[in-house]
């Protein structure tokens, strides 16, 4: 038939980086959302492996991706009503990537105290 696969491998020439680099590559995120140290900036980030979309939803937010009006998930928008031109910057974890700092926001989980959490930015 001819087909062939191309399967990319991670890390800095990916354009289609993910969860595995959001979650156990903090040097390409900080490359990527800090110092846009990367190759490319990618096509399109996809969250495979963060299980839960309300997770998804703020990593996205976080990492200033979300560009989806409030209100989509109970329907008060609908088709491009929903969009928005600049992303919805929320922090919600420190210790995770984002486009800006989140250092007054909680760690996502961590069993010892707060404060021993360092920030992503730090």
């Amino acid at each position: 038939i001819g087909l062939r696969v191309k399967v990319y491998k991670n890390g800095f020439d990916n354009p289609f980086p993910g969860g595995f680099e959001f979650n156990r590559r903090l040097d390409y995120m900080k490359d990527l959302l800090v110092t846009k140290k990367t190759n490319q900036a990618p096509y399109i980030f996809h969250m495979f492996w963060t299980e839960s979309k309300v997770y998804k939803k703020k990593f996205f937010q976080q990492m200033g991706e979300w560009r989806v009006r409030e209100g989509f998930e109970n329907g008060t928008c609908g088709g491009l009503g929903c969009c928005l031109l600049k992303p919805n910057i929320t922090c919600h974890f420190r210790d995770l990537p984002s486009v800006i700092p989140c250092t007054d926001s909680p760690p996502l989980d961590s069993d010892d105290s707060e404060d021993s959490v360092d920030s992503f930015w730090e």
